[in-house]
């Protein structure tokens, strides 16, 4: 059974997973615009969310 803590817990892998992928590709490639573009379009889907949140 999966309960809501398990799902937060996985949660929580997957974007620790997808922060550490970020950090190595700005590492590859520091002087990147590709690396900024995707930055800031996280970033504004972010403020998209929180936008939205009641």
């Amino acid at each position: 059974m999966v309960t809501a803590k398990t799902k937060i817990q996985s949660i929580i892998h997957y974007s620790l997973f997808a922060i550490h992928g970020l950090v190595i590709l700005l590492l590859m490639f520091p002087n990147s615009d590709f690396i900024y573009q995707l930055i800031s379009s996280s970033q504004y889907f972010r403020e998209e969310k929180i936008h939205f949140l009641p």
